[in-house]
């Protein structure tokens, strides 16, 4: 029983990381290509993310769980990345 919880936790925790790894890379992608890309946008990528992770919308299935917690980590750490890069007067 204890290996097969541990394996179920190292696939969890690959997945994680994985769609963690692709939503970041992603969006620096997107940041440097689209100069149109703005905060608004990502907050509000963010925001639905946020919904879809509180109405279960999948029906709660694990991987649908593990997947948005990790979208919503990555779009949070680009947010807070983002926004130390800026001065406070484009912050307004």
């Amino acid at each position: 029983m204890a290996d097969s919880l541990n394996e179920t936790e190292k696939w969890g925790e690959s997945l994680f990381d994985d769609t963690y790894d692709r939503t970041f890379f992603e969006l620096m992608r997107n940041k440097e290509t689209n100069p149109n890309i703005s905060i608004i946008e990502i907050e509000a990528r963010l925001n639905d993310r946020y919904l879809s992770f509180g109405h279960g919308w999948d029906g709660g299935s694990p991987v649908q769980e593990v997947m948005l917690s990790a979208e919503i980590a990555a779009l949070e750490a680009f947010l807070a990345e983002w926004r130390g890069q800026l001065s406070p007067l484009k912050r307004i």
